[in-house]
Parts: C-alpha cells; structure tokens; sequence
C-alpha cells in the first residue's frame, strides 16, 4: 500500500459509485434466502439477538441469476494481471422493477466456492480476539452433588444471563446450580470465542470442583534420604492458607479468612514426620597395593597410597603402616549387613633378594700337618647383604646371607670356604699344667687369667667361658711331639663347696594411669660376677639368676624373679573448656566453627556431631577429669533464637481497569517466593500475603506476614462507541487474502468498525482522522463516531474511503491498452467494497448481512482472477 497514493484518490468524486450497486444488490439476496449459522451458539434459543440496523434495513431481493457453467481450473503461471470489472447493473428504485442481472459466463457459481472465499475473507477480516465479550461466559457443568475434587463433566460458551441475577460482573470463579447440576464460570468468553473452541479445553479451563468457601489441604512428599534425624516434608504449594512449620517438623495450615478446611476446621495438620534411620551405604575406598621390596616381612603402605579420611569415613594407619583401618563414620555402613569397619593389611610376597657373595680367597699354610689357616687379610668383611664368620683355626670361612637374602635363583643362604692344607706338621713344645683358683662355690674352680699360659705362633691356647678348662692346640702344620700330638688339655679341679649371695629388693615406678607401672633404669641392679640379671621388654619383671658356684640361700635358690605391681591410680587431666558457638541470625542454627573445636591429645579424644553442635570430649583409658573419676564432658552449642531481619517485598502497583472494584494484581507483578519468605495470592489476584520463613522477621517488632491489597480507583469507564474506519491493506504479508479492484471508481478501501476501547489501546485520542496499522500490516483509519441509528450499509466505500485511480481513466473495455500497448489495469494490491466485522451475536440471523458482503466480494475477486489475459 502506498499512502500518497491513496490519499491523492481520495479526491475523486461521486461519478463512479455506482460500482456498489450490484454488490448491494447481491446483499439483498444473499440476507433473503442464504441459510445463517450461529457461529458460537449454545443450543437453540440462548444467543445474542441480532444487531437492530440489520434487521430495520433489509436490502431488496433480486431475482436469482441463472445458473452458469462453472470455469475450469487454471494452470498454475505467474498471476496475471487483472481485467477491468465489469460494470455494476444501475441501482432500482423499487423492488418490484428489480430485474435479474446478467451474469458473465465464466463467473463461479454461488455454492461450495462461494464459501470457501467467505472463509478466506473472514481470515482476512480484522478480528480483536485477544478482547473479551462480557456478554458470555465460558461455563464448567459439574454432576448435580458434585463431590470435592470432581472434575468437569461439559464446558462450553453461554450468555451471562445464564448466571444468577445477584453475580457481579466481572466475578470469577461464579459458583451456581440449574437444573443439570453445579456450574462454575471461570472467565468471560473471548470475541469470536465458540463453544467448539474450549471442547477440548475442560482440564485447562475448569478446576477441580471445591465449594465456594473451602479449600482442601494439598498432598505433601516426606522427603528421608538415608540418615538419621532427616526425614521432612517437601515444599508446600500456595492456596487459601498460610503455612506454619513447626518445631517438630509437623505443618499446620491455617485457612484464610471466608475459607473453611472440610469438616468446617480452620486449621489443617500435617503429623510431625517419621524418620527411618535407615544409615546411608557408602562404598569404603578400595584396597591400595602395598610397597613391597625384595625379603621377607617388610612389605608396607606408602604414604601417597593410604586413602584421605572424608565425611563418610575416617582412615588410620598403624606405625608401621601395615594395616590401614577404615572406619564408617555415624550414620553410615558398608554395606546392607551393616558393616562399619573395613581393614586392609599389607601382604609381604617373602620373594628374597639375590645378592652376590664374595670370591673365595687362598689360604696361608705353614709346616705342619692341617695348618693352613686364611690370613685375618685375606678374610672378607661383612655387608648389609651377608655376614662373615671364620672358625677359631681360621680354616673355615662361612659366609651367610642376611635375612631377605639369597646367592642365586635357588635360594642358597650359605657358601662355605675351606683352607685347604698341604699336610707337612712342625714340632713345637707344649706348656705346662698351671694350678687352678678354687673359690667358693659348686664346680667353680676356675683357671686364673694369670695362670693361663699366653699362645704363641706354635700353639693356641683356648679357655672355656667357666675358665675350667685350657685347650693347648698346635697352631696349624704343628704338633707337641713325634707321634703328632696336636692338642693337650689341663682341667682346674673344684672343691665343690658353694657360695651364699645378697641381693637387694628394686622398687617400681608406679605413676599415675592403668597398668603401667615398670621397673626405672635406675632402679633396675646391674649383672655381677654373682649373678646374671635380664628385665623384659615392658620392664615390668626382673629376673636374677645366680652364677655357677653361687646361691641366693640356705637352700640353694639360684634364681630370683621381681614383678612390678601397678596401683590402678588414674591421672587427672584437664578437660578443654567449652569454646563460643557461632550463632548466625535465625532458629536453631547455633555450631562449633572448625577452628574453635579443641584437637584430640594422649589425654583425651575430642569428636563433633555431623551438626557440629555437640562437642563430646572423652578421657584416654588411666585418664578422669577429676577427683570424681568424670571421663567425659560434654559441651552443646546453645541457640540463641534471635531471628534474621529480612526485606520484605514491596507493594506492587495494581492493574486497575475503569469501573469500580475490579483493581487486582498482574501475575507478572506479583513477587516471588524466596529462602526469607513466601508469598501467596488469593483467587481473586486481590490480595497478596508475604509469610517470612521460619527464623525470618521483616523488622524490629518481630512482624512475620505482610499483606498488600488491591485498591481500586473506582475509575468510570468511558462510554463504549463504535468507530467508522477504512482499512486499507498493505502488500507486507502476501499469505493475506487481498479483494482486487479491477477498475478506476472502485473504493480504494474497505468500510470496517472499530470498537473504541481497542482504538484507544491503539493511541486513538477522539482526533479525526486518526491512523494506525493493525497487527496484519493493514493501515486503519478512523474517521468518525458511528452514531446509535446508523449502520455500516449507511455509508459509501468510495466516499469515505477514497476511489482508486486507473491507469486509464474511464475504460470500460476490458481489451483497451495504454499508449505503451499494455491492458489497462489498476494497481493490483488496491481493494475495494464494504465489509463490516461479523458481530459476535449467538443466532443466525447476525451474520447474515455481512456473510453475504463477504461472499459478493469474494465472487467479484474471483471473477477478475479467473478471467485470462495477454500481454
């Protein structure tokens, strides 16, 4: 659409109106003798009566035309440019001289065409359906004693007189009964809004059926994860209560005011949920694979292997890292027997190291029968990986792996080396017999160290550990005498007579704490020449044992044995003191802070709750707190119950329409629920209600729910006039159904009214003429008030809305071209004609007239389509 365009046609006069005569004429017809529908009536009887200007003004009734020969389907081509029209019959002054008209052979036939262009120009026609048609409602049919929670059984669209005489307009939910059974109107009807439209819609449109005045407690969810203490209900949706948990866990609803709970209460309860206690299962860290070196008894677990302690277990290690200890903390188990301890010992392989003993070394052999002996040099030295030992002749050199060790794949732990001698013996001489030393004592005469003769390259002189007896062996390659004695032997003689010891009674060290009392270094005696003394590893028990030739007593006693007895007494250890709770704002949330719980000591072991609110500190075995034995104090995080001061939501503003009592509150103006508080709206969006959540206050006072109500300006709404408009279409949407005008003096738009609410959504402010574009691209304008005793049919397309200029002015053959050779058209996205807005009325007659506008025009549209050209 061009607007310079259409308003330079406007200008063109009176001379070429007389292209509606025929559609007027059509219009008659079409109101006389076509069939009307209803296009949402209810059942017979109950729709809107028909508009009162259709029914004073019938158009005459022509004679009906002939039937023609329908066309046939064109092939599908580029649209072809539009014929002139042919030229409207004269409009007759009386009824009796209407004669019938000439119909052109390829016209379409009124019948099924002619309907299917009304629908198409219908779609086409400018319909506020987003506005209300407070003269139906939508209604919800329920069983005539419905119970609570019936679902609706019928929903359809009904005049509002079907409501009781005493509703309010504009009230919904409507509650009322007939004869069928209860009802509930839910909202107004929608303009164009038929009962085939909300069939389907009966779980969208109708609720439940409650009656007025009672609301009904909502199903909860008790929510128990595993875990002991947690059960609680799930979140509760809002309705016609407020909701108050208590400290118990239990929920109380409270009925808002004009509500009842059934049963007539006005509270609902929710008992205090029951926790299950059944413990969480928590898979325990897997099996690390231990460290495990060659030799025996030395696998372990290395540091970076040993699982970290988390919320569901605690991890500890022995000293010797060889068991690790996993423990489920409260709460929780291993598995569906309960299991809360899993221990993993380190598994040594024994697998042995190889190691490689030392070469064997030659031996040193002078004259003399088997004296070769291995030099103390040519000895080797021990390592960490095998031990050395020679034999007092230094003849045998035994090498022995250490433990973990072996020689080869076989697993040889010994290799032994021997000095091989040549056999050649030296003669040397013997030492005398010395006398023995004989002290007192059994069989404890003995060699004085004095009295043993020294060794000499020759021989070797050995004592035995009693000093008894000396051996004189000829060294290696000699011997004593000519028949090649190689040892001679000297025994001391005793007297038999034994000897009385004293020994002295140790005390213990008893200190404080069970079972631990032991024998002091200090007080442990030291071994003599008397007696030998041992103490085992607790050093809890001396044992002395008498030498040879030695006793305790009279009668004879040589071993004596000590215990350490333990007096049981405890140690008193200090307790720690009971740190401050951290106390945030709010009910019941006072805790130990991490950095505030004392560590665990050799004296006590300190452990927390999983709320961190209960400190439990307990004594080590052998440790009380006190005189009175106390081993366990206890300290709890007290509360102190001071709530936390939160913002509530302000008022929002309401939408408040003209009329008086209907402000309310815009969904999207309604705030939100948060953690601080819940809000809740009644039905009627009138009333909007904040609840702080427990622990939660809006101020010093201690205010807990704020309530802002809707307040109407009792505003009077304007009075409600329809408009004269043109629409002129625009050529933005092609899929829109455009009405050709195929000749100049057509109406360059189409006659249309404008309900004055919608103008004034639209910005109109009763300044004529006014213009807007409407929500399919068409450009509206309106141009006066309709008064009450006109009707759309009162007024002329071509003079209020313009007249189309033709490329050629006056053509009335359709076959004239313009001086460049082509057919003389008019522009093609022009319309003409006059079309009203199907009034939403209920009965068949209020369609009538403009069904048969819409389908006149139709049928002059398609007629210029169908009609061929060339260029």
């Amino acid at each position: 659409m061009k607007p310079s365009q259409r308003r330079s046609r406007r200008t063109i006069g009176w001379s070429k109106r007389v292209a509606l005569v025929l559609p007027v004429a059509l219009l008659a017809l079409t109101t006389s003798v076509g069939p009307g529908y209803a296009d949402d009536a209810d059942s017979p009887g109950t729709g809107d009566a028909p508009a009162s200007s259709e029914a004073e003004t019938p158009a005459p009734a022509p004679e009906p035309a002939p039937e023609p020969e329908p066309a046939p389907e064109p092939e599908p081509a580029p649209e072809p440019e539009p014929e002139p029209a042919p030229e409207p019959e004269p409009e007759v002054e009386d009824e009796a001289a209407v004669e019938p008209q000439e119909i052109p052979d390829d016209v379409v036939p009124a019948g099924e065409e002619a309907r299917k262009g009304a629908r198409l120009v219908k779609e086409a026609a400018v319909v506020a359906l987003a506005a209300f048609d407070t003269k139906k409602v939508v209604i919800c049919k329920y069983s005539a004693t419905p119970e609570i929670g019936e679902k609706a059984q019928t929903v359809n669209i009904s005049s509002i007189n079907t409501l009781p005489a005493d509703w309010v307009p504009g009230t919904f939910p409507a509650f009322f009964s007939d004869a069928q059974g209860a009802s509930i109107a839910p909202r107004y009807a929608y303009e164009g809004e038929n009962t085939n439209d909300v069939a389907g819609m009966i779980d969208e449109l109708c609720p439940p059926y409650v009656p007025p005045g009672l609301v009904v407690a909502p199903d909860l969810t008790v929510n128990d994860p595993c875990g002991p203490a947690n059960a609680a209900y799930g979140p509760v949706p809002p309705g016609n209560y407020t909701v108050d948990i208590n400290p118990d866990g239990s929920i109380t609803l409270t009925a808002a005011d004009g509500y009842l709970f059934p049963g007539d209460l006005p509270t609902y309860l929710y008992p205090a949920p029951v926790d299950s206690g059944v413990p969480c299962i928590v898979a325990p860290p897997a099996e690390p694979d231990p460290t495990d070196p060659c030799g025996p008894a030395n696998a372990y677990f290395a540091d970076a292997d040993i699982p970290a302690s988390t919320d569901d277990y605690v991890v500890s290690v022995n000293d010797a890292r060889t068991v690790i200890t996993i423990t489920a903390t409260p709460g929780n188990v291993f598995d569906e027997q309960g299991t809360t301890e899993v221990v993993y010992t380190a598994v040594d392989s024994g697998v042995p190291c190889i190691v490689a003993p030392p070469a064997e070394p030659d031996p040193t052999d002078p004259c003399g029968l088997a004296n070769a002996y291995f030099a103390d040099a040519d000895i080797p030295a021990s390592t960490d990986d095998y031990l050395v030992s020679v034999n007092d002749a230094r003849t045998v050199i035994t090498i022995t792996a250490t433990p973990g060790n072996v020689f080869d794949e076989q697993g040889t732990t010994e290799v032994v080396h021997t000095a091989v001698d040549s056999g050649e013996p030296c003669i040397v001489a013997a030492p005398g017999a010395p006398d023995p030393t004989d002290p007192c004592g059994l069989a404890n005469a003995y060699f004085a160290d004095a009295d043993i003769p020294a060794s000499t390259a020759g021989y070797l002189v050995s004592v035995n550990d009693a000093r008894t007896v000396i051996t004189i062996t000829a060294t290696p390659g000699n011997v004593f005498d000519e028949e090649g004695t190689t040892e001679v032997v000297f025994t001391a003689v005793d007297s038999g007579e034994p000897c009385l010891i004293d020994v002295p009674t140790p005390d213990p060290t008893d200190p404080c704490g069970l079972a631990n009392a032991y024998f002091a270094d200090a007080d442990i005696p030291a071994s003599t020449d008397d007696y030998l003394v041992s103490v085992n590893d607790a050093s809890t028990v001396i044992t002395l044992t008498a030498t040879a030739g030695n006793v305790f007593d009279e009668q004879g006693t040589t071993e004596l044995v000590f215990t350490a007895l333990d007096s049981g007494e405890p140690c008193i250890v200090a307790a720690p003191g009971a740190p401050d709770p951290t106390d945030p704002c709010g009910l019941a949330n006072a805790f130990f802070a991490e950095g505030d719980v004392p560590v665990s000591t050799d004296d006590y072991v300190v452990s927390v709750n999983d709320a961190r609110t209960i400190i439990t500190i307990t004594a080590t075995e052998g440790n009380v707190f006190d005189e009175e034995g106390t081993t366990e104090v206890v300290h709890t995080a007290v509360d102190s119950g001071e709530p936390c001061i939160v913002a509530a939501p302000g008022a929002p503003d309401p939408t408040d329409p003209c009329g008086p009592d209907n402000a309310f509150f815009a969904e999207g103006d309604v705030p939100v629920s948060t953690d601080d508080y819940v809000v809740s709206v009644n039905e009627a969006m009138t009333v909007i209600t904040i609840t702080a959540t427990e622990g939660n206050v809006f101020d010093e006072e201690g205010t807990t729910e704020v309530v802002h109500t809707a307040l109407d300006s009792g505003e009077e709404c304007p009075e409600v006039r329809a408009l004269l408009a043109c629409v002129y279409p625009s050529d933005a949407d092609p899929g829109v159904t455009r009405l050709v005008a195929r000749a100049p003096g057509d109406a360059l738009g189409l006659i249309t009214l404008v309900d004055f609410l919608d103008a004034i959504a639209n910005g109109f402010a009763e300044v004529f003429p006014f213009e807007y574009v409407d929500s399919e691209g068409n450009i509206v304008e309106i141009r006066q008030f309709l008064e009450l005793d006109q009707s759309i049919e009162d007024f002329d397309a071509v003079e209020l809305c313009g007249e189309v200029a033709g490329i050629c002015e006056g053509v009335t053959d359709a076959d004239t071209v313009d001086e460049n050779g082509d057919l003389c058209v008019t522009p093609d996205d022009e319309v003409g004609g006059v079309v009203e807005a199907l009034p939403n009325t209920g009965g068949p007659a209020g369609m009538l007239v403009p069904l048969g506008a819409l389908l006149v025009l139709l049928g002059a549209g398609l007629v210029m389509v169908r009609r061929p050209h060339t260029a």
